[in-house]
């Protein structure tokens, strides 16, 4: 029955690629990085990306899967996870704290946020925040001590400040986002990385602007209090302008990952 539906969509589809053309495409693409590892594929989104019918494309889903280049499980069909995704995280998360040392968020002498705090502050899990704590620690930037939160080292002020993104587009600043809007936005961007989908890079980056200018919104009249003088909130405040103004990564996971540590920074505000 399978293989008579199969034979019917390729004659009703008889102009367009076929089933075996469009997963070959799919496995450059995934070779290629296009889409990576923990990524969740859904069969419209990428028949819009590549061209071809959706119908064609859940076929190829389903050789793929069988050919273990994707894996299928309940309603999600994904490319694979590597072993090496987390150790991955691990040092862009290395990376987000060194931009914040030296952007003087956690100057000498300060402390970085305890394990469980930084993992809901980063929107990620113990391991990841283990791995890039360890790696800080490798470089002499931190000292981690048992049951007390990291100590950051002297060598932590001679980093250089990392580039910084440009404001967004004017047409976004000048929106005036009502709760209800950022709150949307928000939950959005946290559904987005858990759920791990393909976002194509112009809808991923229009979604990163959209939250940075709301995060200008709510920041435009708080002042920017020096590091004793931060309340928890006023703390909040200064991640939410430090990841404002950090650059969306390239990669898919890593961007929506940092759209989402924006979102953590950017419902703190509310």
């Amino acid at each position: 029955m399978a293989a008579a539906v199969r034979a019917l969509l390729t004659a009703i589809a008889d102009d367009s690629p076929s089933v075996a053309e469009i997963g070959a495409r799919i496995t450059v693409a995934i070779r290629a990085g296009r889409y990576q590892p923990g990524v969740s594929l859904a069969a419209g989104v990428i028949a819009a990306d590549l061209q071809v019918p959706v119908d064609l494309v859940k076929l190829a889903f389903t050789d793929l899967t069988a050919a273990g280049v994707l894996e299928h499980s309940g309603p999600r069909t994904a490319v694979p996870a590597t072993g090496e995704e987390e150790a991955e995280r691990a040092q862009f998360l290395a990376a987000r704290l060194r931009s914040q040392m030296a952007y003087g968020l956690y100057p000498p002498e300060s402390t970085l946020p305890k394990g469980p705090e930084m993992a809901r502050i980063f929107v990620t899990n113990d391991p990841v925040v283990r791995g890039a704590l360890g790696i800080l620690d490798k470089d002499g930037l931190i000292h981690r001590r048992p049951a007390r939160p990291p100590l950051v080292l002297d060598a932590a002020g001679l980093l250089s400040p990392s580039p910084r993104s440009a404001p967004p587009v004017d047409e976004l600043v000048q929106s005036r986002f009502s709760v209800l809007q950022i709150q949307t936005s928000v939950a959005a961007a946290y559904a987005r990385w858990h759920k791990r989908p393909y976002v194509p890079a112009a809808d991923a980056v229009r979604e990163w602007q959209q939250l940075r200018a709301m995060a200008r919104q709510l920041l435009k009249n708080r002042p920017v209090l020096p590091r004793a003088g931060r309340s928890p909130r006023a703390a909040a405040a200064a991640r939410a302008r430090e990841v404002e103004s950090a650059p969306l990564p390239e990669t898919t996971l890593l961007a929506l990952w940092h759209t989402a540590c924006l979102a953590a920074s950017v419902g703190e505000l509310l």
